[in-house]
């Protein structure tokens, strides 16, 4: 490796010592040859006039012409100081520009968008070669300039597209080092309760496919512990090297498939839904009108059977045409796509109407029933639709509680917070304490494919009034629907009775 000098003249000083240097030998040469001269007369003189030249008489003559020709000498030295002086001048006039450049530069390389490098552009007004080169530099600048801003510009774009994309993007170097995560990939990782079925966090599942340098994708489901699942798909693709002959890194981005899925699990459930609709059209044509007749006939069997074993066997009979006429009802309900006509009703007089309704069933079957409100609710909704959610929700309820228990019925008004700032919503909840479900049957329940559309039937009526259906269970730990609404401000008529906050039977 080539060592750099530990000593450098300045530009100025390479070009002065050399004249310098010059026009001093050239007048000591002169000089000397001029001495030469004279003293070579004296001695010729000497000689001739018959002297002996004794070393004594040497140095006298040299003296001798040395006193003689003071003035030549001293004008010699005028003329080497004045060669001198304007060779500074020469230097300093060439090597000023040079040096204020160099100063520019240095600056610049500092802080490329620094104000001072315009301070050279005073030289550009020169036509020699010095201003030609300040005119060469202000060209570069801002050819340089305009290059950074159309750099930045586009490392803005890039990085402002990076941060924004739906994707989480992480990038690798050549040692498996993350030296990059845009903020969603932060976000996905930075949820380590997450795991898949071998309990591998996301941050794991990307160390161990960094570490075996796999680049084909790969698809991973995670759970957290409250139960929800995220569905992602990874990619990996090679990036350059940085060094030529290096490792090459990697990019890998995330894909938060959980949305797609559920848009694809609620397509085919619309789809179900929509075959359903269909047979259950024609199934409730075919076989309607024969179940009346049957139920019919087996009443007037009924009156005129004798003994009570006949009698409670007839009963059995009609309550499983019963039982099947309430489920062609349910199809035919689920096949009707009847326009909500949708008014402002107060919540708790419904209620009251459904509770009534339903006091007798609970009481036969030991089941306590009662409602709770947070004061008057007025909602937004088809109160026939709005009815058929509450009944088949208190329905599924009762049938989960075969040995007795409690059903709560519970209304608030509360407040959520939206990019439109804040507004109200209505959270209706059916509550009991029967024997629960686990998630896989829930799933099952919500889809329809459990021999029951009530769950279904209360979810779309829900979705036709502006709501949502959610439901949660636990197995031994009881079942809670919650229906979310958007809310209306309370509004009392003058002749509407405010009921009690409590209901219970």
């Amino acid at each position: 490796m080539k060592r750099s000098p530990r000593f450098q003249l300045s530009i100025e000083n390479r070009i002065l010592l050399p004249f310098v240097s010059i026009s001093l030998l050239t007048m000591a040469a002169f000089l000397g040859l001029f001495l030469r001269n004279e003293y070579s007369k004296a001695v010729s003189a000497a000689l001739y006039s018959g002297d002996i030249l004794t070393p004594a008489l040497r140095r006298e003559l040299i003296l001798s012409c040395i006193e003689e020709q003071r003035y030549i000498i001293l004008m010699g030295i005028a003329v080497l100081l004045i060669i001198v002086q304007t060779s500074v001048l020469i230097a300093y006039n060439i090597s000023a520009p040079l040096r204020d450049l160099a100063e520019v530069c240095t600056r610049i390389s500092l802080a490329p968008r620094s104000p001072e490098a315009d301070s050279f552009t005073e030289y550009t007004r020169r036509t020699d070669e010095t201003g030609q080169l300040a005119n060469a530099f202000r060209l570069m600048m801002l050819s340089i300039r305009q290059y950074m801003d159309q750099i930045n510009w586009i490392r803005a774009l890039n990085e402002g597209i990076v941060e924004n994309l739906p994707l989480g993007v992480l990038v690798y170097d050549g040692g498996k080092n993350m030296i990059f995560r845009n903020p969603r990939a932060y976000a996905m990782l930075n949820q380590p309760e997450a795991t898949d079925e071998i309990g591998r966090s996301l941050e794991d599942i990307l160390q161990e496919m960094i570490l075996r340098d796999e680049v084909l994708p790969l698809r991973a489901t995670l759970k957290d512990p409250a139960g929800r699942t995220r569905f992602l798909e990874l990619a990996f693709w090679q990036l350059p090297a940085e060094e030529k002959g290096g490792p090459p890194g990697i990019l890998c981005t995330i894909d938060d498939q959980t949305y797609q899925r559920r848009m694809e699990e609620k397509l085919n459930r619309d789809e179900k839904l929509a075959y359903t609709g269909k047979l259950a059209a024609d199934v409730a044509h075919e076989a309607k009108n024969p179940l009346t007749g049957i139920r019919t006939g087996l009443q007037v069997i009924e009156k005129h059977l004798e003994t009570d074993r006949d009698r409670q066997l007839c009963q059995g009979m009609i309550s499983e045409v019963d039982r099947v006429s309430l489920l062609i009802n349910n199809l035919v309900n689920l096949a009707r796509q009847r326009e909500s006509r949708q008014t402002t009703l107060l919540l708790n007089e419904l209620l009251d109407e459904i509770v009534l309704l339903y006091s007798k069933v609970a009481e036969n079957k030991g089941i306590r029933l009662f409602t709770k409100t947070g004061g008057s609710i007025w909602i937004l909704a088809d109160e026939q639709q709005l009815r058929q959610i509450l009944i088949n929700l208190i329905n599924n309820s009762i049938k989960a509680l075969p040995e007795g228990g409690t059903i709560r019925i519970e209304a608030e008004m509360r407040s959520r917070s939206g990019s439109s700032g804040p507004a109200e919503e209505i959270l209706l909840s059916v509550i009991d304490d029967g024997t629960g479900m686990s998630q896989e049957k829930m799933r099952s329940v919500m889809n329809g494919e459990s021999g029951g559309f009530g769950l279904t039937i209360a979810a779309r009526l829900a979705e036709q009034n502006n709501g949502t259906l959610r439901l949660s269970s636990e197995e031994g730990k009881g079942t809670r629907a919650e229906l979310v609404f958007r809310g209306q401000k309370e509004t009392v008529p003058e002749n509407t009775k405010k009921p009690e906050d409590r209901y219970e039977l």
